[in-house]
């Protein structure tokens, strides 16, 4: 614990840590009570799985265009109006739960305009930690944004959401609407956070990247998005909206890349994208620019463009992206069919597999605990690969295993992998990316993710279905291995400086 606690992060990050705590921990009520609501209304499982993807659909529609607006807003301003608007949307389905007009349709338009709100709000928000944490602590800094999502978003809310929607239905979603409500204030009072106002990160510590170009600086969010960084699903550590769902987003633990994408290894810390000096970064930073400075901004899909390019250029990071999504696809086609895993391979009870999913929060725990510490001692390219193996041997262990404690005992281990993975790889982004392209660049990560993840899910049910529940885990172990293969040789690049006064 001393870890987390050796240097002051200053006033701004408890600010934003404490906005990120409250968000979690009503966004993952919320997560629970609303397939509860829709339950309570209809018993078609289509609408009740309908309200989770409503949530989720915004970011393979608007997660790109989010990051351009993103990169072209004042920050700071750009949370807190959405999460205002977010207090509007919960504000109205509670009245209209308390006075029994809550109907499907509504219940669905709510949850697309909150995860709308998600994709602007999370992009947005994974630029504060690189803004207002110096470069040294910002692995202590992740580690505590993601201890919101493993101890609230992923553990105490979801017993918490389900009381509250049993003490009355609109109960849950008023006390979201006034965690959005606090947050707001909080991120209100702190300062700025624009693509001009970004501080810019130091060079050279084994990144490659120059320092120099428009902006050029160098994800905590809070919802999901995750990302994981955050990424939808994934309760991405800043802004707390995103889902919690432990099949959406642990699994964005995975790494990285290459998967057909040639990526060429450059050698250990050379995480430079191929081939771009300060005349290239300022090109491809030009969008925010531009308009910053007054002059003519090129187009929304020009700005997307350039988020895009800038990511297949760098080595290490287009790597990474690629092996989250490869990974994704793999670990959601596993777990979309984990309740029947629990059920019929392990003999589980409802509350047995309850309490298997606790232990993804329990391994998350300790994953934020041990961050800081692993990156020092161990390095960002030995966890990274590490983690890799973990993905592999999760899948073969569950598909040899009934044993329930072999089962749990795996997913502690594999929760820790994800945490201390989403740590090296937000930290890793927040140092190389320039400040006038964070949005953009993130939210390609955002939309690779959930792509991912939307995929896995069709294939694990497709798999299954055709071959059985074992025969999901060994495939999931067998492509989880060609993934760990093609990203093995990418992955050495990875470097981060150890974080200051830790010990």
């Amino acid at each position: 614990m001393r870890a987390l606690s050796a240097a002051p992060l200053g006033a701004d990050f408890w600010k934003l840590w404490t906005s990120s705590a409250v968000t979690n921990l009503g966004d993952g009520i919320t997560m629970v009570a609303g397939p509860l609501l829709v339950a309570s209304i209809t018993s078609n499982p289509a609408a009740v799985a309908g309200a989770v993807f409503a949530q989720q659909l915004p970011w393979l529609l608007f997660a790109l265009v989010s990051g351009a607006w993103a990169d072209r807003l004042d920050r700071r301003r750009l949370v807190v109006t959405v999460n205002l608007m977010r207090v509007a949307a919960l504000t109205v389905l509670a009245v209209a739960v308390a006075a029994g007009l809550a109907s499907v349709p509504l219940i669905l338009a709510v949850f697309f305009l909150l995860g709308t709100g998600e994709t602007l709000a999370d992009t947005a928000s994974a630029a504060f930690v690189p803004a207002i944490v110096p470069e040294p602590l910002r692995p202590r800094a992740n580690s505590l944004m993601y201890a919101n999502v493993n101890v609230l978003n992923q553990f105490a809310a979801k017993p918490l959401g389900g009381w509250l929607f049993v003490v009355a239905g609109a109960v849950p979603f008023a006390v979201n609407a006034v965690t959005f409500a606090v947050s707001a204030a909080l991120i209100s009072m702190i300062r700025a956070v624009s693509p001009r106002s970004s501080a810019v990160p130091a060079a050279g510590l084994g990144s490659g990247v120059p320092a120099a170009g428009p902006g050029s600086g160098s994800p905590a969010d809070g919802s999901g998005s995750g990302v994981p960084a955050a990424g939808p699903g994934s309760g991405s550590p800043a802004d707390g909206s995103g889902s919690g769902v432990p099949a959406a987003g642990l699994g964005s633990g995975v790494s990285d890349a290459g998967l057909g994408s040639g990526v060429s290894d450059a050698g250990p810390g050379s995480g430079a994208p191929d081939g771009v000096g300060p005349a290239d970064d300022a090109v491809l930073g030009r969008a925010v620019s531009a308009g910053v400075d007054g002059d003519a901004r090129p187009g929304l899909r020009a700005e997307i463009a350039d988020g895009v390019r800038w990511l297949m250029r760098h080595r290490l990071l287009r790597s990474l992206a690629f092996t989250m999504a490869a990974g994704n696809v793999v670990f959601c086609a596993a777990f979309a069919v984990f309740v029947l895993y629990a059920e019929q391979r392990l003999g589980l009870t409802e509350v047995g597999y309850g309490v298997l999913l606790v232990a993804f929060a329990v391994g998350g725990l300790l994953g934020t605990l041990l961050s800081p510490s692993l990156i020092r001692r161990v390095g960002a390219s030995v966890l990274l690969r590490v983690g890799l193996l973990i993905e592999v041997a999760l899948h073969a262990t569950l598909a040899s295993t009934t044993s329930p404690f072999t089962a749990a005992t795996m997913i502690v281990v594999f929760g820790i992998h994800t945490t201390v993975w989403g740590v090296v790889v937000t930290t890793l982004g927040q140092r190389d990316i320039p400040s006038t392209m964070f949005g953009r660049v993130t939210s390609v990560y955002s939309f690779l993710e959930l792509g991912g993840a939307a995929l896995g899910s069709l294939l694990g049910g497709a798999v299954a279905t055709a071959y059985g529940l074992v025969a999901t885990y060994w495939s999931a172990a067998a492509a989880m291995t060609v993934v760990a293969a093609m990203a093995w040789r990418p992955l050495r690049s990875a470097t981060l400086r150890a974080p200051a006064g830790t010990t």
